[in-house]
């Protein structure tokens, strides 16, 4: 979750860099080429949206494709991030694939913004493969280098699977490659093998379709102890961890994003699409997985995608210093009254978070859905 997020503040960061970049690249061309040719505006005229490859016949001279920016101080740390991310749990190489396509989806809006002709091609043909090598590469290293005592040592899983047994050996044009990274790579592979397809019986498994509505969240402990021991004060006390989350702010999370994607079609903004597509990119690909062991606390990873429509939803809903005040102050009590109510709740929910030793019938007051039982 924290290189998630991590790669999304940069991903943000590179937008406003790249932004500037493309569009001060732009102004300069319009100002050296009006000098030539006063029939080139100096500013970006506006245009319909056109995903042709062929000048319209009407077109406003203007740069053809654009810059390539080689300079993304924000673009590496992204992949760097999110490469840190995918050395944890292979689920963050999700993020940064879709991250890195939605840089040039941002690249082609921009290009398009700054009056550049063939704004959709010049991102994707020309920037794209610059993009490319300014992430992919470098993440591959970085995950290699989270192996680091793997290959230092030599006494890891699989770190001497070929030499147990020559055969197993790479040969013809392979056989080069040092036996450490054969090793290595059967490593990978067998844990691909695994995940693809694990299927498993368990009572706190959940499906990726329950998840949005936190219906089955995992325990991780839980004790149950008598009168008298471990200082229990009623007839039967519980110590519990689990992944239940604040539900108020969870559920409204939830609604939050259904809210975000409705706005798509009303008011566009990137402060609306940018928490929708870290929500998708982290719980999209799991709805597709053959896995059946799969449980709740996988949420952790786009929480705060969640967090952050809910953000922006109370702040639709509370509306703006520039609203009429007699409409403006019922939604800005019912938004203060929620975040209240979320406050408490959160108390009540701390020992079931941190196992803080219970009474059973506190323990069942936590239990608002037979699921969470």
């Amino acid at each position: 979750m924290f290189f998630v997020l991590l790669g999304f503040l940069f991903l943000l960061y590179d937008r406003d860099d790249q932004r500037r970049q493309i569009l001060g690249w732009t102004k300069a061309w319009r100002e050296r080429e009006h000098a030539k040719d006063p029939r080139i505006p100096l500013e970006a005229p506006r245009s319909k949206w056109s995903l042709t490859i062929r000048p319209r016949a009407d077109r406003v001279p203007g740069p053809d494709w654009g810059p390539i920016l080689w300079n993304r101080p924000w673009l590496v740390a992204m992949a760097l991030s999110l490469a840190a991310a995918a050395s944890i749990k292979w689920s963050g190489a999700y993020f940064l694939a879709i991250f890195c396509v939605v840089t040039i989806g941002i690249d082609a809006a921009t290009r398009k913004e700054a009056g550049i002709t063939f704004w959709l091609s010049g991102a994707v043909l020309k920037q794209g493969w610059a993009s490319f090598l300014l992430t992919i590469p470098i993440s591959i290293v970085l995950y290699l280098v989270t192996f680091l005592g793997w290959f230092r040592t030599g006494a890891g899983y699989y770190a001497n699977w070929v030499q147990e047994e020559a055969s197993r050996a790479w040969g013809g044009m392979l056989e080069w490659v040092p036996l450490s990274f054969q090793n290595f790579w059967h490593y990978q592979s067998e844990v691909l093998k695994f995940h693809s397809g694990l299927g498993a019986d368990h009572p706190y498994a959940s499906a990726p379709v329950q998840w949005p509505f936190l219906l089955r969240p995992t325990a991780f402990s839980y004790d149950y102890y008598s009168y008298g021991e471990h200082g229990c004060a009623s007839t039967q006390c519980v110590e519990a961890i689990t992944s239940l989350s604040n539900p108020l702010f969870y559920w409204l999370g939830t609604i939050a994003i259904v809210f975000l994607i409705m706005m798509l079609f009303v008011h566009r903004r990137w402060q609306t699409v940018a928490p929708v597509i870290g929500y998708a990119a982290g719980y999209l690909p799991w709805l597709i997985t053959g896995r059946t062991a799969v449980y709740h606390f996988y949420v952790i990873a786009w929480l705060p995608f969640m967090f952050l429509a809910a953000a922006l939803a109370l702040q639709t809903l509370a509306g703006s210093p520039q609203d009429d005040r007699r409409s403006r102050t019922p939604a800005v009590t019912a938004v203060a009254i929620f975040l209240g109510l979320g406050v408490l709740v959160s108390f009540m929910f701390y020992p079931v978070w941190s196992g803080i030793q219970i009474p059973t019938w506190y323990w069942h007051l936590t239990h608002w859905l037979p699921g969470w039982e």
